[in-house]
């Protein structure tokens, strides 16, 4: 090799020192990168499960919107989920009240307001976290509350991190959670809930209560009926001239037509007392909604309509509410099947709770003689009467003279589309089996019960017929039809999916809802966000 050959090479060889330099600084960031990601996946981790942890154990405070000390409710919430958080941030503290002190002297939580937020930096070493925790939730990091319906019942915590990375710049990594709690012991406040309210003939309908019809309210414009509530009258978003979702929950039915078509909200005295035909009537202020009806709140979810329906339009609708179905005692099971009289004890000449069903067709009880006390699980069989009410029954003590029928302390579980109808041209009268050892929270509290997926319906027919119902009648995808010159009475309230009125220039279904007597809804605490 040549003499300038081997200088060039020798040269050369220099220039991979610098190369292997530059890649060897790429190669340590991408490192310090990835180290970086890792740690702060982790973090995110331990972040997320502060927040999931904390918002859980806040939201168990709040167990009764309804309660005069709700407020107090929500500051213990917040002082809790702090306790939480500071599980796994844990910081210097002094005394074992100190979350109710730092709720006391730090958080937005006013004596008889309606929310409570506290927004908290712990003392080192943990300066670099913000700590938010509020019930209802507030809109913060680009988290619109609306959505979600009882906001009474949420609460929102949210942490966030600011730190250095190996790259000497800074990060803010946060997690957000929200749980809900719904009870227990708390009631659904509505005296009538339905997705369709048609009253039709002469006659007026008085609610003694708050009512929700999610999709129509129709009193009959041509007669003198009205559909009258002594409190708030709530529809169902959409309304006209929304477009109805597709598929329409209600199969079709018309937006509120009798409303926008000539027929507005009116209002009424307290008395609900009626002003003409065709009219649905509140007895509070026109265009006004609510914040809250009894344990729903609609604070931040209730629109008053000022142009169409003059009512209180909630988005998204309500859903029914899940109540825990009273308890099935095990002589359901454990006994025969029975099927028409089957069920009679002679010795007695009553009839024996248990389950009644008849697959072959026909009536599966016939109430012509009386009731033991307890529950009568009836199954559909698609007849269309598979129990059929005061057939010559005559057995009320004394002071229901007038009555044909009296079946206390009775309750019927309606499976698989089952059906009651009382066409007697009578009065009668059920109230709920109240078990001596309750197990659930809605034992004696319903007549009628219905699991949710069974279209059960109450038909009450004939001129003249009466029935009266105490406790909460639960069907959530069932039918109450009362037919021209009938009449139903309830103290407590109705939980149906319609409500079909024909009134004719009999009374009308009345409703008067009581909190004693009605049901309770399923606890539930769950993490929603």
């Amino acid at each position: 090799m040549s003499a300038p050959a081997r200088r060039r090479r020798h040269a050369q060889r220099g220039q991979a020192i610098p190369i292997v330099a530059v890649f060897a600084a790429v190669l340590l960031g991408f490192l310090a990168l990835a180290t970086d990601l890792s740690v702060d996946t982790q973090q995110r981790r331990v972040d997320q499960n502060i927040t999931d942890s904390a918002a859980l154990a806040g939201a168990y405070q709040l167990h009764d919107p309804t309660a005069s000390d709700y407020q107090t409710q929500r500051s213990n919430a917040v002082a809790d989920a702090l306790t939480v958080v500071h599980r796994y941030l844990p910081w210097s503290t002094t005394g074992t009240g100190w979350a109710q002190n730092i709720v006391g002297t730090t958080a937005t939580c006013p004596s008889g307001g309606s929310s409570c937020l506290l927004v908290y930096t712990p003392p080192a070493p943990y300066q670099n976290y913000t700590v938010d925790i509020s019930t209802p939730p507030q809109k913060i990091h680009g988290y619109d509350p609306k959505q979600y319906t009882a906001g009474q019942s949420y609460l929102q915590v949210v942490v966030e991190q600011v730190s250095t990375n190996q790259l000497s710049q800074q990060t803010k990594e946060a997690a957000q959670s929200i749980a809900y709690h719904s009870g227990p012991d708390v009631g659904f406040g509505f005296a009538l809930y339905t997705s369709t309210i048609a009253s039709a003939g002469n006659a007026s309908e008085l609610i003694q209560g708050n009512v929700y019809a999610y999709r129509d309210a129709a009193p009959q414009a041509n007669g003198q009926a009205d559909i009258c509530s002594t409190g708030a009258i709530v529809l169902g978003y959409p309304q006209f001239p929304h477009p109805l979702p597709s598929p329409d929950p209600a199969n079709g039915a018309l937006q509120q037509y009798n409303l926008t078509h000539g027929n507005v909200l009116t209002q009424a005295d307290p008395n609900c007392t009626m002003s003409g035909g065709g009219n649905v009537m509140e007895a509070q202020a026109l265009d006004t909604c609510p914040t809250s009806v009894e344990g729903v709140d609609l604070s931040t979810s209730g629109t008053p309509d000022t142009q169409y329906t003059h009512a209180c339009v909630v988005n998204p609708p309500i859903q029914p509410p899940a109540m825990p179905a009273p308890t099935i005692p095990d002589y359901v099971s454990a006994h025969a099947v029975y099927c028409g009289t089957q069920g009679l004890d002679h010795s007695t000449g009553t009839y024996r709770p248990g389950r009644y069903s008849c697959p072959a067709g026909g009536t599966a009880l016939t109430v012509d003689h009386p009731l033991q006390q307890g529950v009568y699980q009836i199954e559909g069989n698609g007849s269309g009467n598979d129990v059929a009410l005061g057939t010559a029954l005559n057995n009320c003590p004394s002071g229901y003279s007038n009555f044909a029928f009296c079946l206390f302390g009775v309750t019927f579980d309606l499976e698989a589309g089952a059906t009651v109808t009382d066409n007697g041209m009578n009065y009668g009268a059920i109230t709920p089996y109240i078990p001596s050892t309750p197990q659930s929270v809605d034992d004696g509290k319903m007549p009628l019960f219905a699991p949710q997926g069974s279209a059960a319906t109450l038909s009450v027919t004939n001129n003249g017929t009466t029935l009266f119902l105490q406790g909460t009648i639960y069907m959530v995808d069932g039918t109450v039809n009362v037919g021209q010159n009938a009449h139903v009475s309830i103290r407590g309230q109705a939980i149906v999916s319609n409500w079909q009125v024909q009134s004719g220039n009999h009374q009308n279904p009345d409703i008067t809802y009581d909190a004693g007597v009605s049901g309770f809804e399923q606890e539930v605490l769950e993490l929603v966000k």
